[in-house]
């Protein structure tokens, strides 16, 4: 079990999770040695009084004390009561700025946002350190009798409004993306790869062919799909070939 200390050593402790994760070059201690019960997620029965082992910021040994020997020097953290883990992954959540932080305190020290518009992602981004890593969907693609078009009512005259065809020229201030063809899919794929997206988010009413370009566009720039499983189980898309739901 070799990775990068401060993203994937995670405990249920937050102080631990906190000091494992993200830690800056002048901050990490160049050796660090987390002590208590280790549950290292593979299935197999927790180390008592184990220990992890990290150089500069990697981790070297995950195992009994005897197995495991500190260098000198070192850092020494004692879980106590917790438990030593990898971190956990949220794979669908929608996070907002001002909960974000509860993320790490729990041991979650990666997670996929799900249709998230652009200034809800820079605002997630410029949060002070530690923080959880982000990985995001900007805004999701459905059909135009998507509804989730009732959750966002007609704008002021001369605003943008948050729903716009998926061939429009920008994603700004966008939080749905209106696909009735696969031409349109394939422009909001393109769009969505232009400002980074890490995922594409594909719902339940977007129309086949659209979502089936939609995967092919994504697949091509190397981009994993998601969808909610309704559509997946009941509208016959699983042969589409979705990375995740």
């Amino acid at each position: 079990m070799v990775s990068k200390l401060w993203r994937t050593a995670a405990t249920a402790l937050a102080v631990l999770t906190a000091t494992a994760t993200q830690a800056s070059e002048a901050d990490r201690p160049d050796a660090l040695v987390l002590s208590g019960r280790i549950i290292d997620g593979s299935g197999a029965a927790p180390i008592s009084q184990g220990l992890v082992v990290a150089i500069d910021g990697v981790i070297t040994c995950v195992g009994k004390a005897p197995d495991c020997p500190a260098p000198s020097g070192a850092v020494f953290i004692d879980a106590g009561e917790g438990s030593i883990m990898p971190g956990l992954i949220d794979l669908h959540a929608h996070p907002r700025p001002h909960y974000y932080g509860w993320f790490l305190a729990s041991g979650v020290t990666t997670v996929r946002s799900a249709n998230t518009d652009l200034a809800m992602v820079r605002s997630l981004q410029a949060l002070p350190a530690p923080q959880t890593r982000l990985i995001w969907a900007g805004p999701m693609l459905d059909g135009d009798n998507s509804i989730i078009k009732r959750f966002y009512p007609d704008a002021e005259p001369g605003a943008p409004s948050p729903v716009r065809p998926a061939d429009g020229l920008s994603l700004e201030g966008v939080e749905l993306l209106i696909a009735e063809t696969p031409e349109q899919a394939i422009a909001a794929v393109d769009a969505l790869a232009a400002e980074g997206a890490d995922w594409v988010k594909l719902y339940e009413q977007l129309p086949p062919d659209a979502f089936a370009a939609a995967v092919q566009r994504a697949g091509e720039l190397g981009l994993p799909t998601m969808a909610d499983l309704g559509m997946a189980s009941t509208r016959g898309l699983g042969g589409a070939q979705v990375d995740l739901l």
